[in-house]
């Protein structure tokens, strides 16, 4: 088993006003975390450009074999699931 500070992915340093504790340091390169709605808008942009590229790549590809075209639909009909989901989360915040 790794040690502490393998395991977590934060910057930790030893504080001499703690006692010799570990203590987690902010870490200037990671954004800060969305709140929900930011998140959700942002999945929404995702799934639709996931959801243009799935089509596109259906009408303009040569003939697929039936497997990568059924994998395609499934993935635009799993995407358009999550879409209204998103939307139905979004419309009640």
């Amino acid at each position: 088993m790794g040690s502490l500070l393998t395991v977590w992915p934060r910057i930790y340093h030893r504080s001499r006003a703690c006692g010799g504790l570990l203590r987690a340091l902010p870490c200037p390169e990671m954004p800060s975390p969305p709140n929900e709605r930011q998140a959700l808008e942002r999945e929404r942009a995702e799934l639709l450009t996931q959801m243009a590229a799935c089509r596109r790549t259906l009408e303009n590809a040569p003939p697929l074999s039936r497997a990568g075209r059924e994998r395609l639909e499934w993935q635009i009909a799993a995407a358009e699931r999550r879409m209204a989901e998103v939307e139905r989360r979004l419309a009640g915040s």
